[in-house]
């Protein structure tokens, strides 16, 4: 494994124009925004409990050299919730993947946070021929002690006739990132859970449920992890570190979580560069 530190670089890119839509897909519409046409296809996915809008600073940059895809986690943004009472990590991967093929695309760079981190390891290992690039910032191999503070923080969906629930929603998400510096990242984040208030946990029931050491025990290619030093899962990368030696990281000092969205230039640089000057990592056949 190699790691490196560095600060941001403030490089300006030019930006292309963001285009959404909706798929049909056999669990229900899913919701995508995508940038660029030309270039290697990366799709993104995002974490528990926000939508692709948390890539909306970021797509025009990464769609000046790549063809960038951002979906909405079934349940999430604009996708309708999938068809199970209580779903999976399994039943993400299949929409994702359904997702895909709707878009016709074959061979495509994938990158994950948070959540999205979990669907894009598990999408990995079931189509491994099919993706050029495995990218995550926030990687949740957790302990239980560390799941149950994320539902401890986050708290059971309960409405407030006051509206109290809306700042405790807002306390809570500040938790993960507590400087004014990044309010309206918060206040996006905040937007998008209330949105989905009443089911908004799915993501992190389907995470921990998921056996997520032994998912990334099977990776056997380069990772990239690029990581903020403030993200509260700056340090799990350690355990991806030890299940897969092939694992190359990049923490942003300085910097709070949700690169996509509070150093959008950097982020872009450092995904384009990877994906475009690297070659395709090896594959299972």
């Amino acid at each position: 494994a190699t790691r490196a530190q560095y600060l941001t670089s403030g490089r300006v890119i030019m930006a292309a124009e963001v285009r959404r839509g909706y798929l049909d897909c056999p669990g229900g519409q899913v919701h995508f925004r995508r940038a660029g046409h030309k270039g290697p296809f990366l799709l993104l996915l995002h974490p528990t409990p926000m939508s692709s809008r948390s890539f909306e600073k970021s797509l025009p940059l990464l769609g000046t050299g790549l063809r960038a895809i951002a979906i909405d986690t079934p349940g999430y943004g604009m996708s309708d919730r999938p068809p199970v009472a209580e779903p999976r990590i399994q039943d993400y991967v299949d929409q994702t993947l359904a997702a895909v093929d709707a878009l016709g695309i074959d061979e495509f760079a994938l990158y994950g946070s948070h959540t999205g981190a979990a669907i894009a390891i598990a999408l990995h290992n079931i189509v491994p021929q099919r993706v050029t690039h495995l990218i995550m910032s926030g990687v949740p191999i957790l302990t239980e002690s560390e799941i149950a503070f994320f539902f401890r923080n986050l708290g059971e969906p309960e409405l407030q006739p006051g509206g109290e629930h809306l700042t405790r929603m807002w306390k809570s998400l500040g938790n993960l990132a507590p400087d004014s510096a990044v309010l309206d990242q918060l206040q996006m984040a905040s937007s998008q859970a209330i949105a989905v208030y009443d089911h908004y946990l799915d993501g992190l029931r389907a995470v921990s449920k998921f056996d997520m050491q032994e998912a990334a025990s099977l990776i056997n290619r380069p990772v990239f992890v690029l990581s903020a030093e403030f993200d509260r899962l700056a340090d799990q990368v350690d355990r991806l570190e030890e299940l897969n030696t092939q694992t190359q990281t990049k923490i942003v000092r300085g910097m709070h979580p949700q690169l996509p969205w509070t150093n959008p230039a950097l982020f872009a640089e450092e995904i384009t560069t990877y994906v475009t000057k690297h070659a395709p990592s090896q594959r299972a056949a």
